[in-house]
């Protein structure tokens, strides 16, 4: 009797700022191309202004089983994301075997979530960081 192997299902989750927007939704793009995983996206934004939010309401339409929009207004250099329920909701209804988070941010804050996603069991190998200056 031959085995059956299943095929892992992976839930990408993006956290992105307003700064890093150039380079996640590129990523975001990508995945979505090259993938049939789900994914989360979420946008912080500091003014409550989202860069891209036509695009990625666009892209939502497109793949409307598979992406999820999350528009959240916090203050990362305050670590006010510590307590975010958002994401705290996308971890507790994952149905995938495995969660891939990839936090894109040019301030030290995501150093604060990725301290709460290890709080919160993920473990670090999960937790994938694009941390940038810009000038």
């Amino acid at each position: 009797m031959q085995a059956i192997s299943k095929k892992v299902s992976t839930h990408h989750i993006f956290i992105a700022d307003e700064k890093a927007m150039n380079i996640s939704f590129p990523q975001l793009k990508t995945v979505l191309k090259n993938t049939s995983s789900d994914i989360s996206f979420i946008n912080i934004s500091s003014n409550g202004r989202y860069i891209f939010q036509r695009e990625l309401d666009i892209l939502s339409r497109h793949y409307p089983n598979r992406l999820m929009l999350y528009f959240e207004n916090f203050n990362l250099a305050i670590d006010e994301f510590i307590e975010n329920e958002i994401l705290q909701a996308i971890i507790n209804s994952n149905i995938c075997d495995e969660m891939n988070f990839i936090i894109m941010t040019e301030d030290d804050g995501f150093y604060a979530i990725k301290n709460h996603l290890i709080f919160l069991g993920i473990e670090e190998k999960n937790i994938h960081l694009s941390f940038f200056k810009i000038d």
